[in-house]
């Protein structure tokens, strides 16, 4: 069996991360959950050196994305200077 070392598997990882999000972003993918189950077989395919709290996080973080991506595309974001005049506003009002 084919030792790799971790730096090809990270390089690996993050090469199936960014094609994962130049598809989220291209429209060729509509779910970031495909996404998401493409980048976990990878994980699962390869004898990974890192833990399953760090393999935990980095899945959370891609969800996290992917729902922040389909967000934008349904038109459910505002600019960040409007959020944080809400929140002031909010703020001010609840005082």
């Amino acid at each position: 069996m084919k030792t790799v070392n971790n730096d090809s598997k990270l390089k690996s990882l993050k090469d199936a991360i960014q094609e994962g999000i130049t598809d989220l972003k291209n429209g060729k993918v509509n779910d970031g959950n495909i996404v998401i189950d493409r980048l976990r077989k990878r994980l699962i395919s390869q004898e990974s050196g890192t833990s399953y709290e760090q393999d935990t996080e980095s899945l959370t973080l891609l969800k996290m994305l992917a729902q922040s991506s389909r967000n934008i595309q349904e038109g459910k974001s505002k600019p960040v200077k409007n959020a944080f005049t809400d929140i002031r506003n909010k703020i001010q009002n609840s005082i």
